[in-house]
């Protein structure tokens, strides 16, 4: 899990794992390992977790009452009962935490399970009770795992702190893109130009620790890990200097560049300020209502469905009553008694049934009529206009959410595609764009089947669709049913190539501004931070060495180390400072509780 700053916030989290192959005697505790940086204290702080036996209590997407497109893509989302095999281990890896810039947040040991929910979630709790609101959390399942914070206990803090979930930069790819289009950091304001993958450097690093921890105790394992983390630690705020340096040259690289190209392609295309936003909005909303049908439209269906039983029931009605009231005493037929008497008793009760249910359906079309608006004269009849659309919709209806459903598909992959033929798309995201298209085309395939058999049970039938046609196309101009979907996507702005290529461009011009603003900010506190730290160093040791303290020479030699780790700091923050374009406040500032 990786933290990190929004705009009211300093900090970003993602929340990622790994597993470290360790096998011993189940213990009863779970420790969660605080933070490893050097304001902390050398011990580690033990904070109780949930007992192994309930360590299969959850998993990322307990409760989810809705199914979540990217749940069926992700082990860490998958149900509970496949990740029953961990209970063969007492420790099956660690869940950790950092901020942005790399340190080590939190860390807690995952007992007898795999990736569970209680893990990301007690790292939250603990989020929100130490960080300021407004922070950002990665997940490689952000996406699921926000309805799971939103059913949980924190759900209303979270959202009261004004926090958020999203997915990381390079995983993302790999979700469905509706997820994409909500939950991708490129697309989320504030975000800046972080990809929110740093713990997958950190596990890859962390991974020569699994051959020396393999069969070490669970103290021993501790401790190698804690001095791993802190060794990272370390190496991080030496290079924090570098970090910060960087990203600011990224960013005004991208502004250099990406600014005139992307006014040369608005005056050449004739787009307006404030276009590309507004097709960005519009192609969310188009992602997050396709496939769906509108609730007006499944209110008339309703409507027209109540008119038709209201009718059957009325011929029902008259054809019951005349049954009734035309039957014949058992005396004139030579019925016995209680033969007659059950005939009886079965005609008034399909009377009483009949005329109750007439009542409901009466019932129930005055309330449809209420919330459609319809007042007693606009009462619709068999021969009203709308009636006739309707009924000719729900003839086709089946048809046409097969074709959505298609749809939806076949334009998500054609999108995800374009990002797989990128010309500097690298290697490895190509690999995993290409293995989250083949559960993509999987579902074209299953829908295609749906579709085409949706498609010969209309009068006159349809065309079919041949899926060996379909997993060929690459341009939308290659589909040409989608001309007969519902949502129409061959007129949107934000479906043409160029238009795409604009918006990508405004957003990542955006977020190096953002980018910026916050180096700024990061800048000078880093300044301010140095200053006010060699002051207080030179402060205590001066008062160690009036007392005459035995600690003298370790203190001496720790404050000498960090000093020179300092000046090459305050090195890269004068080469920030004379950055061209730099546009913040050299010099440090004052720390905000000493003023």
């Amino acid at each position: 899990m990786e933290i990190t700053h929004s705009r009211e916030s300093d900090f970003r989290a993602t929340v990622k794992w790994v597993m470290l192959k360790k096998s011993r005697p189940p213990a009863s505790d779970n420790p969660i390992l605080e933070p490893t940086n050097d304001q902390d204290d050398a011990d580690l702080d033990f904070v109780p977790d949930p007992s192994a036996e309930n360590a299969s209590a959850s998993d990322p997407t307990d409760g989810l009452s809705a199914h979540m497109p990217c749940a069926d893509n992700w082990k860490a989302a998958e149900n509970n009962s496949n990740k029953k095999m961990w209970a063969i281990f007492d420790e099956s890896g660690i869940f950790a935490s950092m901020c942005h810039h790399g340190f080590i947040l939190w860390i807690t040991d995952m007992i007898q399970s795999g990736e569970l929910a209680k893990y990301p979630l007690a790292i939250i709790h603990k989020a929100l009770d130490l960080l300021p609101p407004g922070f950002l959390l990665a997940y490689d399942i952000g996406c699921v795992f926000d309805g799971t914070i939103d059913r949980s206990s924190m759900g209303a803090l979270f959202k009261e702190r004004n926090c958020q979930c999203c997915i990381n930069a390079f995983h993302g790819y790999s979700h469905n893109y509706l997820c994409q289009v909500q939950y991708h950091p490129n697309v989320i304001e504030g975000m800046g130009l972080g990809d929110l993958e740093t713990l997958e450097r950190v596990f890859s690093s962390l991974n020569q620790l699994a051959s020396v921890t393999r069969y070490m105790s669970k103290h021993c394992c501790h401790v190698f890990i804690d001095l791993f983390f802190r060794q990272w630690d370390d190496e991080k705020y030496e290079n924090l200097g570098n970090m910060l340096f960087n990203n600011y040259t990224q960013a005004l690289q991208i502004i250099n560049v990406d600014v005139p190209e992307l006014e040369h392609a608005k005056k050449e295309f004739d787009v307006h300020e404030g276009d590309l936003e507004k097709w960005r909005l519009e192609e969310k909303v188009y992602f997050s209502t396709l496939g769906k049908e509108p609730d007006e439209h499944v209110l008339k269906i309703a409507y027209v469905e109540r008119l038709r039983e209201l009718q059957e029931a009325e011929e029902k009605y008259k054809s019951a009553n005349q049954q009734f009231m035309v039957s014949t005493p058992e005396d004139a037929l030579g019925e016995t008694y209680a033969s007659a008497l059950s005939k009886t008793w079965k005609t008034e009760t399909e009377w009483h049934y009949v005329d109750e249910r007439q009542d409901q359906l009466t019932r129930d079309i005055t309330q449809l009529e209420a919330r459609l608006g319809i007042s007693r004269e606009q009462h619709w009849t068999f021969s009203s206009p709308e009636f006739l659309e309707i009924s000719k919709y729900i003839s086709r209806r089946t048809y046409e959410k097969a074709l959505d459903k298609l749809q939806k598909l076949v334009i998500q992959r054609l999108f995800e595609l374009q990002k797989l033929n990128l010309s500097h798309t690298a290697y490895k995201m190509h690999t995993h764009i290409a293995k989250s298209l083949q559960t993509r085309c999987q579902a074209i395939q299953t829908a295609v089947a749906a579709y085409n058999k949706a498609a010969l049970a209309l009068d006159p039938p349809q065309a079919t669709l041949d899926w060996s046609q379909v997993s060929h196309y690459t341009f939308l101009e290659d589909f040409a049913l989608l001309h007969d979907t519902s949502h129409n996507i061959w007129e949107k702005p934000w479906a043409k190539a160029v238009v795409r290529k604009m918006i990508k461009k405004d957003q990542r011009m955006k977020h190096a501004h953002e980018e910026i603003i916050r180096c700024n900010v990061e800048v000078r506190r880093l300044h301010t931070s140095i200053v006010d730290e060699e002051r207080n160093f030179k402060k205590r040791l001066d008062e160690i060495g009036s007392s005459g303290l035995p600690i003298y020479g370790a203190v001496k030699e720790f404050i000498t180390q960090r000093c020179h780790v300092n000046a090459k700091l305050l090195d890269r923050i004068s080469q920030i400072y004379s950055l061209e374009g730099f546009t913040g406040v050299p010099g440090p500032g004052i720390k905000k509780d000493s003023m």
